[in-house]
């Protein structure tokens, strides 16, 4: 995780022409295994939606899909530092009533039924995951792993392949919270994402594994939060949700 954080941090900073050989050769290997990591795991989601088929999608309305075209755009141009550039998103709502989230290289974003139906109750929830989940597909925050190929990739399995460890989910909801604050979301609502996994994470052992790390989440953010400054600059535009989220959420029925 520190290395993927240098690479931020690089962006601002000057280097001089006169560069080490052998630096730039590693962070040309560097740049290769991370770009055949996100060519596989965007191979890994065409089986998976191949396996899905017609049938395990929800078909959004062309006003849902717009919507969710609107709140990536929100997202993504008000922290247009952390995003100078970046992939047309791709939605897909998985027809499963299982709670889950998560995305791919490339603007590949997956939402199950369920999640929304039972978990996310209002814009601010859903700009929560999505947040997250833009930050990570941008950044290509992913994990290489071994996998023996078996023909079919179903949802466990990827959400197995993309899970993360703690304390790489705190750096992530960190991010959040700020693309949050920049987008005039109320970054709260990330706090209580987690706190609504935290209370049924049997719902979302598929998702983490291990379910006692969302009590652990939950306590690392609650750190950060008490240790962040209030940003008064920053206000919060809208509290309640707008029509194109409960046309969204009608499409789930």
């Amino acid at each position: 995780m520190k290395a993927f954080f240098l690479l931020i941090l690089s962006a601002c900073s000057l280097f001089s022409s006169n560069t080490d050989p052998r630096a730039s050769f590693q962070k040309k290997l560097s740049e290769e295994s991370k770009s055949e990591l996100s060519n596989h795991l965007k191979y890994l989601g065409e089986d998976y939606l191949k396996n899905l088929g017609k049938s395990g999608l929800v078909e959004l309305s062309n006003r849902s899909n717009a919507y969710l075209l609107q709140l990536h755009e929100r997202i993504t141009s008000n922290n247009e530092l952390i995003f100078p550039s970046y992939q047309r998103p791709k939605f897909y709502i998985i027809n499963q009533e299982a709670p889950f989230h998560f995305s791919l290289p490339g603007g590949m974003f997956f939402i199950s039924k369920g999640l929304i139906k039972r978990y996310v109750a209002n814009e601010d929830l859903l700009a929560a995951v999505l947040a997250a989940e833009i930050f990570r597909s941008e950044k290509a925050i992913y994990e290489k792993k071994i996998m023996v190929p078996v023909g079919i990739m179903d949802t466990i399995q990827m959400l197995s392949i993309v899970r993360l460890p703690v304390a790489t989910r705190a750096e992530i909801n960190k991010w959040s919270y700020l693309l949050m604050k920049r987008s005039s979301f109320d970054p709260g609502a990330l706090l209580n994402l987690i706190q609504l996994k935290n209370k049924n994470a049997i719902d979302f052992v598929a998702t983490v594994g291990n379910i006692s790390t969302i009590s652990r989440e939950e306590f690392n953010f609650k750190n950060f939060l008490s240790k962040t400054p209030s940003e008064s600059d920053i206000s919060v535009i809208e509290k309640n949700s707008t029509r194109g989220f409960y046309a969204l959420r009608r499409d789930m029925e």
